[in-house]
């Protein structure tokens, strides 16, 4: 899904779920006006090793998500997640219903 949540009906309950989650974060303003950074910055390939943590902030995605895009983000099996420094900060969100024989 991109750009806000669409009118799809939301996942059935039981149903596995794969979520990738990148966060495109705004870098700190030393970071950002460093020549040395402008490609890695416009490629959004720079890593985030400093605060908020990884995990906290998927937490705050997925159950902003509940009962929205699933009844409850247990249907979650799989995640993939990444922060990286952008110039457009956003949060990009798939959503993959895994398949009766992957379970």
């Amino acid at each position: 899904m991109r750009g806000q949540l669409t009118e799809q009906k939301k996942i059935e309950k039981g149903k596995p779920l794969f979520i990738k989650v990148n966060f495109y974060i705004k870098p700190p303003k030393n970071i950002a006006i460093a020549k040395k950074n402008s490609l890695a910055l416009f490629n959004e390939t720079m890593p985030i090793i400093v605060k908020p943590d990884i995990d906290n902030l998927q937490k705050s995605v997925l159950d902003a998500l509940n009962s929205y895009a699933w009844n409850d983000d247990n249907q979650i099996s799989d995640i993939y997640a990444k922060k990286r420094y952008s110039l457009k900060p956003r949060i990009e969100i798939e959503i993959e219903e895994l398949k009766d024989e992957c379970i």
